[in-house]
């Protein structure tokens, strides 16, 4: 293996040392520093960062990283004791493991980088051989993103200028000539001591190589060991945190369940998901909410702000509400209202969102279920949206006891389970009839799949009949005029199959060949059966 290509960041060479692809250049992703929660600190105007320089007449307390490169070179060369051999174990056993867990290249850049900052920093601090490099470790052997520290800066270190002697050299490798034939008058007469020399040459050397491999299974052994444990307990405390409704069981991270009383004024605030422990400052309290969300309706209402702009600051106003466990009748109104705005702009991913905390929100005590019947019809609408019919039925026997009568019998529900009924059995005359009765948010969420059920009809029909008049046709699908019609037959490309009857005079018509066209519109329509949206219930 040539180390020095590795170190110098010869990538080709890199690869083949551990086997991996060559020719690819990847970049290393420097440590992500902690931010404080929902805060961006600039720097401000006329502010310098810090630096360190040496000046002349200065004590070196760095150094390059072309010094470290070098230094690092010549410690793996040199198999004397200009160096600690201790050290010089150390790094080939990081080499060895490496290629032991199929480090990718990545990952060699950041284990090299790591072993130039590391020693660097021991001979810059004088402390080669006070480290113990037995029991070193580097972060990204061991998966553990803490601080690059030497072994001897975690225990109490020898005293200053107390410098211990390096250890004893070990015993050099036995490097046995090769046999050459004695002459033929010297055959016989070799002295006899030759043979232990031989011997003890070679039990040292069996010792030694023993002795090695014991102490290099120990540090792959430690280092597996402490790696798995990493992994294991990061799997255990990965959270996605996307959801605002998620509820988090890993304590030992931040528990979502514990109320932060926030302290924030600031009415508009922009939403950033939450990844670490809330601050209150950056909180906004119930008052502030309140306040908040009037100026966002007030701006909704004069048409002042897009969609985009409502949606954030409705999420931001949720996720205060929620790291708060605030849960009362204003919490319902936000999440009301933020799902009827979703439904308008036909944002289906944050109406499920919204759709989902108010099932939780409608089953607590002490919140006055209102809307109640709204939300239950919208419910239904998404399941024949996603040609769910057990869900409904399940919502209807929920609905149907006693203690929910009222709601099963209010006629935005009963509106909403028509439909589903005639969906059921393929009343598709029944359903765009109860269709052009919807209106609001109602029909905004009908709007979504009509089209595929104004196909699904067009299938039964073309199955029934060879030729359909269009002035039957538009006024079934509820398509309003005739250029509406005709761009929906546009778009399934159909135009070139409608045929004109008595062109040019008094009784002029036109027909749909259903014929012609069935097998096209079959295969449109099982095309427009499968659903696939974001951010399902």
């Amino acid at each position: 293996m040539n180390i020095k290509n590795l170190i110098m960041g010869d990538q080709h060479q890199l690869s083949r040392v551990f086997d991996l692809p060559s020719g690819k250049n990847r970049r290393v992703k420097a440590q992500p520093r902690a931010k404080n929660y929902n805060q961006v600190q600039p720097i401000s105007l006329g502010q310098q960062r810090h630096s360190t320089s040496n000046g002349a007449g200065e004590v070196k307390t760095s150094m390059t990283d072309k010094e470290k490169t070098e230094l690092l070179q010549r410690i793996i060369e040199d198999s004397g004791q200009s160096h600690p051999s201790g050290m010089r174990e150390f790094i080939l056993g990081c080499f060895q493991l490496a290629e032991h867990n199929n480090f990718d290249q990545r990952s060699n850049v950041v284990l090299v980088q790591q072993l130039k900052d590391l020693v660097g920093k021991a001979y810059v601090e004088k402390k080669e051989y006070v480290n113990d490099w037995w029991s070193q470790t580097l972060p990204c052997l061991t998966k553990n993103h803490l601080e690059l520290r030497l072994v001897c800066d975690r225990v109490n270190p020898p005293p200053v200028g107390h410098r211990p002697l390096p250890p004893p050299p070990p015993p050099p490798p036995a490097s046995l000539p090769e046999k050459t034939p004695l002459p033929p008058k010297m055959k016989g007469k070799v002295s006899k001591p030759v043979q232990p020399k031989k011997v003890l040459s070679s039990t040292l050397t069996k010792m030694k190589d023993s002795k090695e491999a014991e102490r290099r299974k120990k540090r792959m052994e430690r280092f597996s060991d402490t790696s798995n444990n990493t992994k294991k307990n990061r799997n255990d405390s990965d959270e996605n945190f996307a959801n605002l409704n998620a509820i988090s069981t890993n304590f030992y991270k931040f528990d979502k369940n514990k109320p932060v009383v926030g302290r924030c004024q600031t009415l508009e605030k922009k939403y950033l998901r939450l990844t670490s422990e809330p601050k209150p400052d950056l909180v906004r309290p119930l008052n502030v909410l309140k306040k908040a969300f009037e100026l966002i309706m007030r701006k909704h209402k004069n048409k002042e702000a897009s969609y985009s702009y409502l949606c954030d600051q409705f999420k931001s106003l949720r996720q205060d509400l929620r790291i708060q466990i605030i849960e009362n009748q204003f919490t319902l109104k936000v999440y009301q209202t933020h799902a009827r705005l979703a439904l308008e702009n036909n944002d289906i991913g944050e109406f499920n969102q919204c759709q989902s905390r108010l099932g939780q929100l409608f089953e607590l005590p002490n919140i006055t279920k209102s809307n109640l019947e709204e939300f239950v019809n919208y419910r239904i609408l998404y399941y024949l949206m996603m040609n769910n019919h057990n869900s409904v039925n399940e919502l209807k026997l929920k609905y149907l006891a006693a203690e929910n009568l009222a709601v099963y019998r209010h006629p935005v529900v009963r509106h909403a389970l028509e439909m589903a009924r005639s969906l059921l059995v393929g009343d598709y005359h029944s359903f765009f009839k109860l269709y052009s009765m919807t209106s609001g948010p109602s029909k905004c969420l009908v709007n979504t799949f009509i089209n595929r059920e104004r196909l699904r009809a067009l299938d039964t029909i073309s199955k029934s009949y060879n030729q359909v008049p269009l002035s039957f046709l538009f006024p079934e699908f509820q398509l309003g005029n005739c250029e509406t019609g005709l761009s929906f037959l546009s778009q399934l490309g159909l135009e070139e199959h409608i045929i004109i009857k008595n062109k040019g005079q008094h009784d002029e018509y036109a027909l749909l060949n259903t014929k012609s066209c069935r097998f096209s519109i079959i295969q449109q329509y099982e095309k427009a059966k499968r659903v696939d949206i974001k951010g399902q219930i």
